[in-house]
């Protein structure tokens, strides 16, 4: 919601003024609002609908403010919560004036990039606006200005003119024009009304020699990609990787996404080496995105070791149809019992005494009664739970009234910093006390952390050790970091033998697993059976058994967003159906870590944690002797909630725009001072409108308006400064004419 006062318009009010004056001259023009947020250093624009945030060409028209609602509208408006702070004009389809005849046309000198001085033809193009009383105002980033009238429809004129050195010129409204919204500001309009002239828009950029980008290259007509029958036979036979991939291969479009055809690559090299590039480039030249057989090179060049493995192309090929020569395969064993009967014996097996497994609680054959030392026979079937209602038993926390032993799933977006996010976690089990944090275990445990990059891990924890003094010894005692590796259920099963290893007063170690796409070598992850069987083996094993808590962490879908606080994970749903707890790792709009607790058998005390970030600067020396700078990222978990969210974002943002009041009007002071200081005859100001002329004492001072102020600080013409200018300066300069009734005062 915005802010508005008597004398300063708001953001919106001004945005309004233009949307106004489009929709007085175009009826038919549509609306939205727009909001603007900082992202990596790079402010985002956004614009919403009367449903939610984003506007497209499929967006209803009853989503959508219309003229009418544009001109009905109050002078100053309260735009709707979370719906930004000021309008936009919808430009994916053309907009016409009533007669059909003219086409709303918007100019957008970009040069917010550009470091280079100003390109004489925007100076120019700049010139013709002001020469016809164009409408025009500024652009948000106030490096450039939007131009609005009504043009020709022309095929000729095109949507970008790029002038170099990071300047151009964009055209909305055209047809060649990029369909989408244009956010509109109102800052320092110089007309209040598009005027119903013809404008040839081609004609007036051929006279400033703004030329049309040139022609882009023919390119050689390219079959089409034809995906194999699957009911052919595969052209190289056989059981082997090299053979297989031959045949998968072909059911893929090498037009795809980018990303794909890079992992594909990657695919075949991990797991045939160079024989992968002579097949990766074969299949590569098939399709029409193809440049060269160097540009393949390169690129093969760049892979390094990675989670992609060779069953990645296999799965990608399987969801394109193509049929798995392996599946169907008898295997050597069967059940779920024969498979993992060597980890889940009981503990009084010799076999299982000797690989360290502790007793499990599996049920005997037989049992031996303890007053006769007569062998009984135990019972058949599964085995019975002895329960009590007369108590209510404890949660187990592992982090107290939030985080409780569970068999748990963490997902986040890449980037999100699940990583960071779950270290410090895990220093907090392991008994360490963050500096800041609300957040404790009261029982002390080891944390076994299976990591795809374990070098990150130990920046992160040397941080900790230099910022809050941590023992590195002492967490490097609690803290087993264990490299990842993509490993069939056997293979990870065998952490069971680490988790019996670390196990220190009856306490069992949290086991992470950090990511699954790493450590679990599932050929598709889409495939419940295949992701089901690791699933299922750990948490009966390791999470059942040996009461041992278990978390693993992975991406969401690629349709979840980095600031999605219910995401799931990626893939199948046995990732999340089986697990009794899951959270999302995400980035709230302020670009502050957060973990929510998404699925829960328990009432915790708090469902969300944030993440407070530092950074310690550390110089080492690399293995040619030289000084290499590392930063190492230090969070400190603290518990928050969704309003507590909201509530840290509207402060934030107060902070953030008093702070950038104080200083306006601090330079607006010290142009008071120096102007005084200048001017011997003196200095007067008008407190109020009138009278206009000063009085006969006053005539031969400089007199002092707003309108000079606002042109010679920069940020003084801001909504929330303006209202304040006439207060500071008499306050400043003529404090004893505040309460006085002298509607002229001199400023000393």
């Amino acid at each position: 919601m915005n802010s508005t006062t008597d004398t300063a318009p708001s953001t919106a009010s001004k945005s309004l003024v233009v949307a106004r004056a489009i929709a007085a001259i175009c009826p038919g023009a549509l609306f939205c609002t727009f909001g603007v947020s900082t992202k990596a250093g790079r402010q985002v624009k956004m614009p919403f609908s009367k449903a939610g945030a984003g506007v497209s060409g499929t967006t209803p028209p009853e989503d959508l403010y219309s003229a009418d609602d544009i001109l009905r509208f109050p002078h100053n408006p309260q735009i709707p919560p979370g719906r930004g702070e000021y309008w936009g004009v919808v430009m994916h389809q053309p907009t016409y004036d009533p007669f059909g005849d003219l086409v709303l046309t918007i100019v957008d000198v970009d040069t917010k990039s550009s470091t280079a001085p100003r390109d004489i033809r925007l100076t120019k193009l700049s010139q013709w606006a002001r020469d016809n009383n164009h409408l025009r105002e500024l652009s948000h980033s106030r490096k450039g200005i939007h131009v609005i009238f009504l043009a020709k429809a022309d095929e000729e004129v095109f949507g970008k003119y790029d002038l170099g050195n990071s300047q151009a010129v964009e055209v909305f409204g055209q047809s060649k024009s990029p369909r989408k919204s244009v956010m509109l500001t109102g800052d320092e309009l110089t007309a209040t009304e598009v005027h119903h002239d013809v404008v040839d828009l081609k004609a007036v950029l051929d006279s400033i020699n703004i030329e049309p980008p040139p022609p882009e290259p023919a390119q050689e007509a390219v079959q089409p990609y034809q995906a194999p029958d699957p009911t052919d036979a595969p052209m190289a036979p056989g059981l082997d990787d090299y053979s297989r991939s031959i045949d998968a291969i072909r059911y893929l479009d090498p037009d795809m996404e980018h990303d794909d055809w890079v992992m594909v690559g990657m695919a075949l090299k991990d797991g045939l080496q160079e024989q992968g590039y002579a097949i990766w480039l074969s299949w590569s030249t098939q399709g029409s995105k193809f440049v060269s057989e160097a540009e393949c090179k390169v690129k093969w060049r760049s892979f390094k070791k990675s989670g992609v493995k060779i069953n990645t192309l296999f799965g990608m090929a399987q969801r394109a149809g193509w049929k798995n020569p392996r599946k169907g395969l008898p295997k050597q064993r069967t059940s779920a019992h024969d498979e993992f009967a060597q980890y889940i014996r009981p503990a009084n097996s010799g076999e299982a005494h000797d690989q360290g497994i502790a007793n499990t609680g599996e049920p005997h054959d037989q049992s031996i009664d303890p007053d006769t030392g007569e062998i009984l026979e135990a019972p058949k079937g599964w085995p019975e739970l002895d329960y009590s209602l007369q108590k209510l038993p404890a949660i187990d926390y592992l982090i107290e009234g939030f985080f409780a032993h569970s068999f748990s799933v963490f997902a986040g977006q890449p980037g999100v910093g699940k990583t960071t996010a779950v270290i410090s976690l895990a220093l907090i089990v392991a008994g360490f006390t963050i500096p800041g944090s609300d957040c404790s275990s009261k029982s002390r445990r080891k944390v076994i952390y299976v990591s795809e990059d374990s070098s990150q891990i130990v920046r992160s924890l040397y941080g900790y050790c230099k910022i809050f003094n941590f023992d590195q010894k002492e967490i490097s005692e609690w803290l087993i970091l264990i490299d990842s590796k993509r490993s069939d259920v056997d293979e990870v099963l065998r952490l069971a033998h680490n988790v019996v290893r670390h196990t220190i007063n009856n306490e069992r170690p949290w086991l992470v697993i950090d990511t699954a796409n790493a450590t679990l070598d599932i050929e598709n992850e889409n495939d419940n059976s295949e992701v089901g069987k690791y699933i299922a083996a750990m948490k009966q094993l390791i999470y059942t058994k040996l009461h041992t808590p278990v978390t693993i962490i992975t991406h969401t879908s690629k349709t979840s967003g980095r600031g999605d606080d219910a995401a799931l994970a990626r893939g199948a749903s046995a990732f999340t159906g089986d697990a009794t707890l899951t959270g999302a790792i995400f980035l709230d709009t302020d670009e502050e870590r957060y973990f929510r607790l998404t699925k829960h058998r328990y009432e915790p005390e708090f469902k969300e944690v944030r993440f407070e970030t530092q950074f310690h600067e550390a110089v080492v020396i690399d293995r040619h002797g030289d000084p290499q700078s590392q930063r190492c990222i230090v969070v400190t978990p603290v518990s928050s909630s969704q309003n507590a969210r909201q509530a840290a974002r509207e402060e934030a943002q107060n902070a953030e725009q008093q702070a950038r009041v104080t200083d306006v009007l601090d330079r607006v002071t010290l142009y008071v001072r120096d102007l005084i200081n200048r001017m011997p005859q003196g200095v007067c100001m008008r407190k109020g409108r009138l009278p206009k002329n000063a009085p006969v004492h006053m005539q031969a001072m400089h007199k002092l308006s707003m309108e000079e102020i606002r042109g010679a600080v920069e940020g003084s013409s801001s909504n929330d400064v303006r209202s304040r200018l006439a207060w500071k300066i008499i306050h400043e300069f003529a404090p004893q004419a505040e309460a006085s009734d002298n509607l002229w005062v001199q400023l000393v």
